[in-house]
């Protein structure tokens, strides 16, 4: 039998992790040294299949040799046509673990072949079977199959497990939201509900920024190519990440024309308000399916790629700093230090390799922004 390691099937992003020797959990890393691996697939000119950081960049030269996003079809009978050939999701996600399980096979210079696995919370029992299906196609077998937002939980070991608590986790990531109600006693976790959106994460918040760039052009999605498409997503996805700081401008050419428009953050907040409200809605039916009042919340826990982005932790500030009392506590991790100007934190923690290295208050995040990580990792 030979070793299990954990994977993360994510919709923009997978990883996989395992346990050394020692019990500490580690990184499996690919070719580039990278953990994240691109939840891309790709058909090169030699029509082999291809993943991750490869696929990634085909998909900017030609968008019809790559699909992405194919997570949040799983369940379904919808087909995707890759190049001169046609996947259905479940597919699609087995190249992606099959391409996990090859770099922990070389990194670990032994034979992987099982695995858990984590899924959105909200995944029905179609979507879950899928997910397993998926593995064996890949060569693994899924020892279980863990809800994100409880892993997420379950990573924070004794720092949760050690005290008598309810909390809530709220997991956005790029193509699903996650909420999990959760208590701890006596050593003990319970799940008491979830709720959440398989069809709401971090990559609806780029849409929003594409249709704005679309509207102010006076232009329509059908007026654009396919690689016209890809190339407009990534150029919204990499002004998603600067508009909750200041406003935007997006060039690209269409056609034999060049466009170029301003998009502020007023429109950008005015967009993304149906979202909003959905990740709002969400956390609400999860506290009234607990049975809980939200000052009954002692922590909250925020995970996911999505929450890196400015208009969820003003909302995160909205919702839970108007809270803060003795009896509840907010724990966000994120590695973007402007969260300091929605959230004003008691401590800050600076995690390196999974574990905690250096503690301070709000100027140990200044520090960071300012000097970078170089000092830190002399230091540790």
């Amino acid at each position: 039998m030979g070793r299990m390691i954990g994977i993360d099937l994510g919709t923009t992003n997978s990883l996989a992790t395992y346990i050394d020797d020692n019990g500490e959990i580690q990184f499996i890393k690919n070719e580039y040294g990278n953990i994240l691996i691109p939840s891309v697939v790709g058909i090169d000119e030699n029509d082999a299949i291809i993943v991750g950081e490869l696929a990634k960049e085909r998909r900017m030269m030609n968008a019809g040799e790559t699909a992405s996003n194919f997570k949040r079809r799983m369940g379904t009978d919808a087909k995707i046509k890759v190049k001169n050939r046609t996947f259905d999701a479940q597919m699609l996600s087995s190249f992606v673990l099959k391409h996990l399980k090859e770099n922990a096979e070389k990194q670990l210079s032994e034979k992987i072949d099982r695995a858990i696995i984590s899924v959105p919370a909200y995944f029905n029992d179609k979507q879950r079977r899928d997910t397993k299906m998926a593995a064996e196609l890949a060569g693994l077998t899924v020892e279980r199959l863990i809800n994100e937002p409880t892993a997420a939980a379950m990573s924070l070991g004794s720092h949760i497990l050690d005290q008598n608590l309810k909390f809530i986790v709220l997991d956005l990531g790029g193509g699903t939201f996650d909420v999990t109600l959760l208590e701890t006693f006596e050593n003990i976790m319970e799940v008491i509900s979830i709720s959440g959106d398989t069809m709401l994460g971090g990559e609806d918040f780029t849409t929003k920024i594409c249709e704005i760039f679309l509207r102010n052009i006076q232009k329509s999605v059908l007026d654009l190519s396919r690689d016209e498409r890809v190339k407009l997503y990534t150029k919204a996805d990499r002004a998603k990440k600067l508009i909750s700081i200041k406003d935007v401008e997006i060039e690209m050419k269409i056609g034999e024309t060049n466009y170029k428009t301003k998009i502020t953050q007023k429109e950008f907040r005015e967009a993304v308000k149906p979202l909003l409200v959905k990740i709002k809605n969400a956390i609400d039916k999860a506290l009234q399916d607990g049975n809980t009042n939200a000052h009954e919340i002692e922590k909250v826990i925020l995970v996911g790629g999505g929450v890196k982005l400015g208009i969820i932790e003003e909302f995160v500030e909205k919702y839970f700093n108007k809270m803060r009392g003795e009896n509840f506590g907010c724990l966000i991790i994120t590695h973007y230090q402007r969260l300091l100007d929605y959230i004003e934190p008691d401590f800050v923690h600076v995690l390196m390799d999974g574990k905690i290295v250096k503690s301070g208050g709000p100027e140990l995040a200044l520090r960071l922004e300012k000097e970078g990580y170089d000092w830190l990792k002399e230091e540790v």
